[in-house]
């Protein structure tokens, strides 16, 4: 088994290249991997139902929204815990 898959994923959904570096680096501080994307746009279309990991999306961002990134994911089924 691969030691990555043992630590915890956070998907960090953002369009603040600021926010995103200052959260990746706390959670790196805890252990915790850290996945940046830079729209909801970027992340809906690497999503798969068998993506690992919680969402810490953004509510307020240019495009789609953290709540209409939300709302589109459980229409697809999404069950991953999302963090606003």
């Amino acid at each position: 088994m691969n030691s990555l898959s043992l630590q915890p994923l956070v998907h960090i959904i953002d369009d603040d290249q600021a926010i995103r570096d200052s959260l990746a680096w706390l959670f790196k501080t805890r252990n915790v991997r850290a996945v940046l994307w830079e729209s909801g746009e970027a992340f809906l279309q690497s999503w798969t139902p068998e993506l690992e990991g919680c969402l810490l999306l953004d509510v307020r961002m240019h495009g789609l929204s953290g709540l209409e990134v939300f709302d589109l994911l459980r229409k697809k089924g999404s069950t991953q815990p999302v963090i606003f």
